[in-house]
């Protein structure tokens, strides 16, 4: 059996996951719509990168484990405590801080991981700082900065879900001829 392979479709749809979720957020924060939409659907999709989490782990691939729980323990967070938390704006300052620093720490770790998911983690830690400071300090520009970083950081989660498939493309047929140098996945 090649784990490879299901350790590729794994970080697919656990990016994708990821990339669909921050750009249905981002586009509110970023102005594009009002803050009055419907996070029903974050519960599934926090679930779906759960198990994403889980059957990373189980492949070894302990930087995807992390950043798929993580983003699990995010939306479910903003799924079940955000639309209840108008006032006080600091404490949503707080809840995007505290994350912020989870995935500042996971962006430290991901050094050696790739570039695009290095520059996810980054951009997303960067989102969550700047809506950090927007929310505490009562200041919309920031908010609308943390959510065009955001939407960055889908686009970068849509690279990082494809640039799975691509790069792994070569190492999926080991009897082929290798025509420069190999590229090896980059997973942890």
């Amino acid at each position: 059996m090649n784990t490879k392979t299901k350790a590729v479709a794994v970080s697919t749809v656990g990016y994708m996951c990821l990339a669909i979720t921050a750009w249905m957020i981002q586009m509110s924060n970023a102005a594009w719509f009002s803050r009055q939409f419907g996070l029903a659907i974050l519960y599934p999709l926090a679930i779906v990168l759960a198990i994403m989490g889980i059957l990373s782990f189980m492949q070894n691939r302990g930087l995807d484990s992390i950043v798929f729980f993580g983003g699990a323990g995010l939306l479910g967070t903003i799924a079940a405590y955000v639309p209840a938390m108008t006032e006080p704006r600091a404490y949503i300052g707080w809840f995007a801080c505290l994350w912020g620093i989870f995935f500042l720490y996971v962006w430290a770790g991901s050094f050696k991981s790739g570039v695009t998911r290095m520059l996810f983690l980054l951009a997303l830690w960067l989102s969550l700082g700047c809506l950090a400071i927007g929310n505490w300090a009562g200041v919309g520009g920031w908010i609308m900065a943390g959510g065009y970083l955001g939407l960055i950081s889908s686009v970068l989660a849509f690279a990082t879900s494809g640039s799975e498939i691509i790069g792994y493309g070569h190492a999926a047929n080991p009897n082929a001829e290798v025509t420069g140098t190999p590229r090896p996945m980059a997973a942890d």
